[in-house]
């Protein structure tokens, strides 16, 4: 059980530098795109659209992998949860990831139908199907909850 637990929490940890380093990369991205759109609009006079769309969705995937490594160092709920070792203060962190993981898991199910509704789906002005940045929303979620699960393994 042990090494199961280590395997996972180490699983876990390379996942969310991953996640790190992915976010860190799409918010580079958006702002150098914001800030070429900024350029080319007021200094060429030549407005990109696409531009303005493809920030947008960095930017949304990277706040959804933000989310998920929220879950994982603990900094979702850390304004709320006591931190005292006591019996009530276990049985409000339980109760909060049992929360936390029923909310994702909802968040797993629409958002896996609703990226599979977006295969029919183009985006406006680049042309993609909009599943890939759908995708993204059940995907954070499900590591969310794998998060969840690790750190709560941990104790164990």
């Amino acid at each position: 059980m042990q090494r199961l637990t280590k395997a996972l929490d180490s699983a876990a940890a390379f996942l969310n530098a991953t996640i790190i380093l992915i976010s860190a990369a799409f918010t580079a991205g958006y702002v150098a795109l914001i800030s070429f759109e900024v350029f080319a609009r007021y200094f060429l006079h030549a407005s990109q659209s696409w531009t303005f769309e493809l920030a947008t969705y960095l930017f949304l995937i990277s706040v959804f992998l933000g989310s998920a490594t929220g879950f994982w160092e603990r900094t979702h709920l850390a304004i709320v949860e006591p931190d005292g070792p006591g019996l009530v203060g276990r049985l409000l962190k339980l109760t909060i990831d049992l929360i936390c993981i029923a909310v994702c898991a909802v968040m797993v199910w629409f958002g896996y139908r609703y990226a599979i509704a977006g295969l029919g789906r183009i985006s406006p002005s680049m042309g993609f199907k909009m599943a890939f940045v759908y995708a993204w929303v059940p995907v954070t979620c499900a590591l969310s909850i794998l998060f969840i699960v690790a750190r709560r393994a941990r104790k164990i």
